[in-house]
């Protein structure tokens, strides 16, 4: 069982409450927010990167924003809009992450870790990571959609200090339909 959101908002505030206020602006992206994004922004999003992106993703990042959020080691965006992030990331003149030639059209760098970038595919849903010294090509699923991804993160993250950590990732792992032979839910838990 993972966390919902507003548990991990919950958790999230609680850890952080005791950081001294001149402090805390430089700490926003530690706390799960409201979302800066409209309805329009994503229609921009799928305009500019001529892509459909899936109802539960445009859900999540129209509560939550993204584009300033932090979950332990994996980077959503910082202090930034994150409409702007994707298309940035994404688009075939800036963005770099598939190598030469168009972007591959049903995929979408949505976040990274230290070693990893973080994909969507727009047409299952799936999130796949591959090593930053790899091709995209070797990607493999951790996560049958980015709900689930964003709340398993979350979830690893605020629980770390808990007794039944190891408990708490085996639960993470089941749900995000973890795959054996994929390194990244054991790293983003260390």
């Amino acid at each position: 069982m993972i966390l919902e959101f507003s548990e991990i908002h919950q958790k999230m505030e609680q850890i952080y409450k005791d950081i001294p206020e001149d402090i805390q602006p430089d700490c926003s992206d530690l706390r799960l927010k409201d979302s800066k994004l409209s309805s329009a922004m994503l229609d921009e999003i799928e305009f500019n990167l001529k892509v459909k992106l899936p109802y539960s993703f445009k859900a999540c990042i129209l509560k939550y924003d993204f584009g300033d959020l932090i979950f332990g080691g994996i980077w959503f965006g910082s202090n930034q809009n994150y409409a702007q992030i994707l298309i940035e990331n994404n688009h075939n003149e800036k963005g770099i992450w598939w190598g030469s030639g168009d972007r591959p059209i049903n995929y979408l760098y949505i976040a990274d870790s230290d070693g990893y970038v973080i994909l969507l595919n727009t047409e299952n849903e799936e999130i796949l990571a591959y090593l930053r010294s790899e091709s995209w090509h070797e990607s493999t699923v951790i996560a049958y959609n980015f709900e689930v991804f964003a709340r398993a993160a979350g979830t690893l993250f605020v629980q770390r200090e808990c007794s039944d950590y190891e408990q708490i990732k085996n639960n993470v792992f089941n749900t995000v339909g973890y795959q054996n032979n994929s390194k990244f839910w054991n790293e983003i838990a260390e």
